[in-house]
């Protein structure tokens, strides 16, 4: 019996609350190996219209609101371009993960976010919000398919070098130059330091040194 082929989708997306509720202004994501899988990289940036999204009766927070104004200008700049809706940023995201798979052959897709409390929650909302279907989630990836790097990564970390104060030094600089709140650059970073750990457990596993 073949086993399944899996792709790995990384997401990140910026709002302009911290509720389930929120309404998204960016969404970026990225296709990675995590193993042998050999899947091509690519990657999908959707930039939504705030003030759209606020008529459709998402949450925006004046101290979020607030907040942003102290970030990078290059990052806000970017992310008022090409602004869409929250329906056609949510297809868009929707086909090319469809696409993605249908280009790999693959059966299934994992999606990880930074933390399951904040990104999923909201797009969870979202695509209920803007695909209703009753008794049935309308994300293009399966419930149980969703991961939380953060988890992933922390408690990978705690095995390969115990207990730390601050544990993500433990990951060694990849060379590459993050912009926070760019949701591509914080996806991308995730995924590096989700592949640093899989790797390196790998690795010990392989030594029988776990």
């Amino acid at each position: 019996m073949n086993e399944k082929k899996i792709i790995n989708v990384g997401i990140d997306i910026e709002t302009l609350s911290t509720k389930p509720t929120a309404a998204i202004i960016s969404i970026a994501a990225k296709s990675f190996d995590l193993g042998d899988e050999h899947v091509s990289e690519s990657s999908i940036v959707i930039n939504i219209n705030a003030t759209r999204c606020a008529i459709s009766g998402y949450d925006i927070d004046p101290e979020t609101c607030k907040w942003w104004t102290d970030k990078d200008v290059e990052v806000k700049t970017g992310l008022l371009q090409k602004a869409c809706t929250i329906h056609e940023a949510l297809t868009q995201l929707t086909i090319w993960i469809s696409n993605l798979k249908k280009n790999e052959s693959a059966d299934e897709v994992i999606v990880w976010t930074q933390g399951s409390d904040f990104d999923l929650a909201i797009l969870r909302n979202a695509y209920s919000k803007e695909f209703p279907e009753k008794n049935r989630d309308t994300t293009p990836w399966k419930y149980s398919n969703a991961r939380c790097a953060r988890t992933y990564v922390l408690e990978g970390l705690k095995l390969l070098f115990g207990y730390s104060d601050k544990p993500y030094s433990n990951i060694p600089d990849d060379g590459q130059e993050y912009k926070s709140h760019d949701p591509l650059s914080d996806i991308s970073r995730t995924i590096s330091n989700i592949q640093f750990v899989h790797n390196t457990l790998n690795s010990k596993v392989n030594e029988k040194k776990i």
